[in-house]
């Protein structure tokens, strides 16, 4: 399984866990990772346990629970690298934003001790 899609499943278990204080269904957790059939999310949830990342109970709905190592797992891995690179393009428009204000206020001969601009 790729390390994106094991982050996010694991990240949707453990905020529907947190919402709603008890484990998800395998539907609640499709629903999340936009899914529609189950037999992924089943498989999912599957390798997830096999690797130690996931707990459950054998035919008990709602007994999905991430483990130590799977907790440990999402710490380590908090922002994944699709956010990674939508951050950095967000703070480059802040950026450019930031210049061109700085600009404006320049043109209009504000400096550091009138208007605060360096």
């Amino acid at each position: 399984m790729k390390e994106k899609t094991k982050y996010e499943t694991l990240r949707v278990i453990k905020e529907l866990s947190q919402r709603h204080r008890k484990g998800p269904s395998l539907r609640e957790i499709g629903d999340g990772l936009g899914l529609n059939g189950e037999s992924v999310v089943l498989y999912r949830v599957r390798m997830l346990e096999k690797d130690g990342l996931l707990s459950r109970l054998p035919q008990k709905r709602r007994s999905i629970r991430l483990t130590a190592k799977g907790r440990e797992y999402l710490a380590i891995n908090h922002v994944p690298e699709a956010c990674l690179k939508g951050l950095i393009t967000h703070f480059n428009r802040l950026l450019e934003e930031l210049r061109a204000v700085v600009g404006e206020a320049r043109e209009l001969g504000l400096t550091a001790g009138e208007g605060g601009v360096p």
